[in-house]
């Protein structure tokens, strides 16, 4: 195998930086040893994505995996001359009803590779009339039987990439294309960038989430399904002959996610040795909606991703702990090895401030009480930077809300869940001194250079603790909940100070911070400390 440095991916890259190159070369000498597992931490800026296309290309064959949509359309922008893209039924669209003209121009373009969109509103292949028979992607009806069939975009995407040695996907996809499709054979590499999304996106696979009819909120009835502690006693229940649907095709669907529980219980049953439950009313619909989530991921990550490649590559930004990273990811720490990289941006252009003027107990429990003083403290930083954009990450939409009502501060601007994508995309093209408030910007956007020369941490980004799983959580493994607050804080730091010529201000305002961060100080990179100023 020739040297993995002559595999960077260039163009559209120059060539590699010290750092990148250091990376591959560790990597190659780690896998010349026999390693099967590389968790590599590295900051932001560091060029990831540049270093997995190069081990990529170098492996001869890849599987490259990223969680958000957005990441590996990136991907895809950069290297679209070394790889493909694949992604889940919902981009592709179905040209059922399409002129057979129509719908080979579609079918010549999923052959390109080229990146596919599915206008609002259209059709797209999860929603054609083959949905429900998936054996039937593979000869789309859209010629009424007067020619040949020929397959759907989605299937025909899927024939395309299974022949190409680098594909691209998203972690979603991925999962549920592997597990009921059995679509993709392995690669010489798996890479999984921002690793430390794996646990709650197989958590969310294994997830079974069903919606009943009947207000399920009777004291009878909630003290039979609240004392349930064995998954097979909760799959009676849900087969109980008042909750299977009576349309046959309402049954078949109901029946098959059943049927996804007692695989995943067949398959996997120490995953279910715990489980939390969540019941929610949905008023006014005589509807209950469950949600059984298990505590444990069992053997799923090793079945569902780590199986796809000789040598799995892990990467993220903030692992911070080997030995709590691999256990929640199902990996052998002991067998796993491990990368990590320092910060080669100026120390003094990435400070982050815990100054005492500035903080204040903003947790949930003190919140409307000190309220007053957050917004007095808050005004005050804005004053410090009332000539340069910011960001101000909030716990909840709630808070934004509380906030802005607070506040009324002109240069204050805030979203809803609907109108996220397109308010943060006002906001990068805005001039002026625009301060951005946000409970959804922990990771996956990019405040560079003037989009943000300061962000403000709220509070220390604990989960929900009024969740039924995080509940359950707390009680067996806080270490695990504390774990989760250091993960999301790290990304949140990550958001401006993109690069080595940006820079750009962190303030912490939750008066929680010195401790948690002292609690949290042998985790934490020493380029990371190093950056932290207290006064």
């Amino acid at each position: 195998m020739s040297d993995i440095l002559s595999y960077f991916p260039t163009p559209p890259l120059d060539g590699p930086r010290g750092g990148q190159e250091a990376v591959m070369k560790e990597v190659e000498s780690a896998i010349a040893a026999g390693y099967k597992m590389i968790l590599i931490e590295a900051p932001v800026g560091f060029g990831k994505s540049a270093v997995a296309m190069a081990i990529a290309r170098w492996s001869g064959s890849a599987h490259v995996l990223t969680p958000q949509k957005s990441l590996q359309d990136q991907y895809f922008e950069d290297f679209s001359m070394y790889s493909i893209l694949m992604k889940g039924r919902s981009s592709y669209p179905c040209v059922f009803f399409e002129t057979p003209d129509d719908a080979q121009a579609v079918r010549n373009r999923v052959t390109r590779g080229e990146l596919m969109s599915v206008p609002r509103g259209d059709r797209h292949c999860g929603q054609g009339p083959c949905k429900d028979s998936p054996e039937n992607y593979k000869r789309c009806t859209n010629f009424d039987g007067e020619k040949e069939h020929t397959p759907c975009p989605y299937s025909l995407a899927i024939d395309t990439a299974s022949e190409k040695p680098i594909i691209i996907h998203n972690l979603h996809s991925y999962i549920y294309q592997t597990h009921f499709g059995n679509n993709f054979s392995p690669r010489k590499v798996m890479i999984i960038d921002e690793g430390h999304r794996i646990e709650g996106i197989l958590r969310d696979f294994a997830k079974f989430s069903v919606s009943l009819p009947g207000m399920l909120g009777s004291d009878e009835e909630r003290d039979k399904w609240t004392n349930f502690e064995d998954i097979g006693d909760w799959m009676s229940y849900f087969t109980e002959p008042r909750f299977v649907p009576e349309k046959e095709d309402d049954q078949k669907k109901y029946m098959e996610r059943l049927g996804k529980l007692e695989s995943l219980t067949n398959d996997f049953p120490n995953m279910w040795n715990r489980f939390a439950v969540s019941a929610e009313e949905l008023g006014g619909l005589g509807v209950t909606r469950f949600e059984l989530t298990p505590e444990k991921l069992g053997g799923l990550p090793q079945k569902l991703l780590y199986s796809g490649g000789d040598v799995t590559i892990i990467m993220s930004g903030t692992i911070y702990d080997k030995a709590m990273f691999c256990r929640d990811r199902g990996i052998n720490q002991e067998s796993a090895y491990f990368i990590r990289i320092g910060s080669t941006f100026p120390l003094a252009s990435r400070p982050i401030i815990m100054k005492q003027d500035y903080m204040v107990d903003t947790s949930h429990k003190m919140w409307a009480e000190n309220l007053p003083e957050i917004v007095t403290k808050l005004k005050k930083i804005l004053e410090v930077f009332k000539d340069v954009k910011g960001l101000v990450h909030v716990p909840s939409y709630r808070a934004a809300f509380d906030l802005m009502q607070a506040m009324r501060e002109p240069r204050l601007v805030t979203h809803a869940p609907e109108d996220s994508a397109s308010r943060l995309q006002e906001f990068y093209a805005s001039a002026g001194n625009q301060v951005y408030v946000s409970p959804t910007c922990q990771e996956g956007v990019d405040f560079k250079n003037d989009r943000a020369r300061f962000q403000v941490i709220l509070r220390i980004p604990y989960m929900n603790a009024g969740d039924e799983f995080i509940a359950m959580k707390l009680k067996t493994d806080f270490a695990w909940y504390n774990y989760q607050a250091l993960i999301t804080f790290g990304q949140q730091t990550g958001r401006i100070n993109r690069s080595e010529k940006d820079f750009g201000v962190t303030i912490l305002m939750d008066s929680r911070f010195p401790k948690f961060i002292g609690k949290n100080k042998s985790r934490l990179p020493k380029w990371f400390r190093d950056s932290i100023k207290e006064s």
